[in-house]
């Protein structure tokens, strides 16, 4: 008879069972406080035996969860790449006149709104280089000061 049974993969037996909870120190005597040294060490030896739990399930859940480990990892890395153009493909393709477009049209959409990001934010990002290597603020941080050395400033390039 043929036997078919669907199997897991292989979690190492190391990864299944935690350090021991490690007891309490003893009183000296009822009622009277334990010691505050083996105190301490009892409540080190406490957080090593929770972390050595938590690191052990960790690597199961990897083991078993592969994508889900994977997932957690790279969540705040997409977010922001995917942020601009989630919000914004919807506004541009009602803009557009295109609210009833397939999913093809709205990927280009998209990814033309990200490309468009992508080239400001390298923009903003020359212009603070640029700016970091010759800064030029007005001796007096006034408002007027401000002004006036951005009139200034664009003066001096309308003359070039």
């Amino acid at each position: 008879m043929l036997d078919l049974r669907a199997t897991g993969p292989d979690v190492p037996d190391h990864l299944l069972t935690c350090m021991p909870e490690p007891a309490p120190p003893a009183r000296p005597a009822p009622g009277k406080p334990r010691d505050p040294k083996a105190s301490a060490h009892w409540t080190l030896d406490l957080a090593d035996a929770g972390r050595d739990c938590r690191t052990k399930l960790g690597k199961v859940r990897g083991i078993l969860k592969p994508e889900g480990a994977e997932r957690a990892r790279g969540r705040v890395d997409r977010r922001g790449g995917r942020a601009v153009p989630s919000y914004a493909t919807p506004l541009f393709k009602g803009w557009l006149g295109l609210a009833d477009a397939d999913a093809a049209t709205a990927n280009a959409v998209a990814f033309g709104i990200g490309l468009v990001c992508l080239s400001l934010a390298k923009g903003i990002i020359t212009i603070a280089n640029a700016w970091a290597l010759r800064p030029k603020l007005p001796p007096a941080m006034g408002a007027a000061a401000v002004i006036n050395a951005a009139v200034d400033e664009a003066d001096e390039r309308a003359k070039k």
